[in-house]
């Protein structure tokens, strides 16, 4: 899986992503399914199936955006594999409709194994013959035939949309643009260090997003939160000046030294070499805590390269 930066004439860094970040949306967990006794059995992956898939017959669904019946046969921590005549896909987790989303992963594929042997509509959102892939979702058969068509049309890059939160993962955040999914990725949700994709929005929120970029070929749309606001890194040299003492927040401890957060988005280092220690203290986690404020001396600023040197000061100046 690749990220590319680049950055614009403005020095704005714009962010592209190639087909494995999305592939990276799929799973490659085992598959379960019940053979002819009921009994379950697990297969590597869904393209070990033998699927005798019709591939002019999908592309043209793909293509036209068509609404279809299919069947569940088998499920995994990434989603459903399912079946129809002519066809046989994954249904991903963040393009299934649930009642209300399972918290937990067993209760998830408790609920998945309910499903097996249930029919479903969905549309195909991807398909590559090559791959033996087939993507289908059924939170997109929500919108009639063609209509992903014309949203995906309709989206511009970098303008402000509204969407609501339909999944999270520990990779980010999926939001419907109203029938069609984009995906705010970890990276994208905010300038700050994020813990936690959920810890930025809650299932069913309505939220802003400016849009990155669009694939309508494989309607894909990746999506910022972060980008909202000005990237803090590019007003630090404005701000401060090697020297200043100023205030932060302990936000990690590592063994090299304790990173510390002048304000959201912009981290500094506190290296070890620049802390007063003796042989009563073993490690960092005896000076510093998490979340403490300490008076820090800014000893170098690289907003290019976001780094930012610091050096623990015992005064304020």
């Amino acid at each position: 899986m690749n990220i590319k930066r680049e950055s614009d004439d403005k020095g704005t860094e714009q962010m592209q992503f190639d087909q494995g970040w999305w592939d990276f949306v799929l799973s490659n967990e085992p598959v379960q399914h019940n053979d002819e006794s009921g009994s379950p059995n697990l297969k590597k992956n869904p393209r070990d199936f033998d699927d005798g898939n019709d591939w002019v017959y999908i592309e043209k669904l793909y293509q036209n955006d068509v609404i279809i019946e299919v069947t569940i046969i088998g499920y995994n921590k990434g989603g459903l594999l399912a079946k129809a005549d002519k066809l046989q896909g994954f249904i991903p987790v963040s393009h299934i409709l649930y009642e209300t989303q399972p918290e937990k992963t067993q209760d998830q594929l408790d609920l998945f194994k309910e499903r097996v042997g249930n029919i479903t509509k969905v549309k195909v959102i991807e398909c590559n013959r090559a791959l033996n892939k087939v993507v289908l979702s059924e939170r997109a058969a929500q919108t009639e035939n063609g209509k992903r068509k014309e949203l995906i049309a309709s989206l511009v890059p970098n303008s402000i949309v509204q969407g609501r939160v339909t999944n999270i993962t520990n990779f980010g955040i999926f939001v419907d643009l109203g029938g069609v999914e984009g995906l705010v990725h970890i990276s994208e949700l905010s300038w700050g260090r994020v813990r936690r994709p959920e810890d930025h929005a809650k299932l069913g929120d309505m939220i802003s997003v400016l849009i990155l970029s669009i694939d309508p070929k494989d309607m894909h749309v990746a999506l910022s939160i972060k980008r909202l606001n000005p990237n803090p890194w590019f007003e630090l040299e404005r701000k401060y000046q090697p020297g200043d003492i100023i205030s932060a927040k302990i936000s990690k401890i590592l063994p090299y030294g304790a990173f510390a957060e002048l304000e959201e988005g912009v981290e500094g280092l506190i290296h070890i070499s620049t802390v007063e220690m003796n042989d009563k203290i073993k490690d960092l986690n005896e000076v510093f805590n998490v979340n403490q404020t300490v008076f820090v001396e800014i000893l170098h600023i690289d907003s290019k390269k976001h780094r930012l040197g610091l050096a623990l000061s015992k005064t304020e100046k």
